[in-house]
């Protein structure tokens, strides 16, 4: 699996489209994530482990977010990721250094990743009281299996989640509608298994979606 053998990519492009009739929500939503090695006598993928975090929390106010990462190497090498929907980019935020990397969406087409569309099943679950629809996405080259469980949120900045996952797969995957309560993805080298634990709708403050002014900013590759 590529997603074994590289560090997390803060690079890829998502693809996800939002029902117009969908709720928004401002608020937080927290994920904890699991990650198991299927093959033995693999010291890369106990090293990939290492890097992927406890979990994570969703900021979402309007169509911007921010995705803050908890335990694991990679909070450390990626710090937060901020989603800024009218600029179309994605900022990589060091807040010891000071320093923000800017990538714009339209510079992730070419990141060379796999391409797969999600495949809307007619199941359904309540996941914190909200309803999603069940995707599935299949890799049959790989041997690689993921279903995403959706709820329909309006807010175009929830595409974060599937970011997310595609940073640890290094897969495209379009056609999933809404925000992603829940992910899981079953490999042949390791599973990995993203889920909501905690929803809560609050006023957020504007100031934590944009770039601090005393930041450095570099343009990613």
């Amino acid at each position: 699996m590529r997603g074994a053998k590289k560090t997390l990519r803060t690079l890829l492009f998502l693809t996800l489209s939002f029902s117009a009739r969908a709720q928004a929500l401002e608020g937080q939503v927290t994920y904890g994530i699991e990650y198991h090695v299927n093959l033995a006598d693999r010291p890369d993928l106990e090293m990939y482990q290492s890097m992927v975090p406890e979990s994570l929390e969703l900021y979402l106010k309007d169509v911007n977010s921010l995705m803050k990462l908890t335990g694991g190497m990679s909070q450390g090498l990626i710090g937060d990721i901020l989603y800024k929907a009218k600029e179309k980019t994605i900022y990589s935020l060091n807040r010891n250094a000071k320093t923000a990397t800017k990538t714009p969406l339209s510079s992730l087409y070419e990141s060379g990743d796999r391409q797969f569309k999600a495949e809307k099943t007619t199941e359904t679950s309540t996941i914190l009281g909200y309803r999603c629809s069940k995707y599935r996405i299949v890799d049959k080259e790989e041997g690689t299996e993921t279903w995403v469980w959706s709820t329909p949120i309006s807010n175009a900045s929830a595409s974060l989640m599937v970011y997310f996952l595609e940073s640890m797969t290094e897969y495209h995957i379009s056609n999933v509608h809404g925000l992603p309560l829940k992910i899981e993805f079953k490999g042949k080298e390791f599973d990995l298994t993203i889920v909501a634990k905690k929803a809560e709708k609050k006023a957020l403050a504007s100031s934590l979606f944009v770039v601090p002014k005393d930041y450095t900013i570099t343009l990613g590759n």
